[in-house]
């Protein structure tokens, strides 16, 4: 409810003990819009399927 705030997305890899402690990517943004942006990027099976390999 911050005027000067952001919104944060992490991904995560849930199959770790603490996810959140070593996240694959994160994205800061205060445009809701590149939230939805960047939730379609990263569920897009190309990104996915680039992820599998460093994972």
């Amino acid at each position: 409810m911050d005027v000067t705030g952001e919104y944060v997305l992490y991904l995560v890899d849930t199959k770790k003990d603490r996810p959140f402690e070593c996240p694959i990517e994160v994205f800061h943004t205060r445009v809701k819009t590149e939230i939805i942006t960047k939730l379609e990027y990263w569920t897009n099976s190309g990104h996915y399927q680039k992820l599998l390999r460093y994972i």
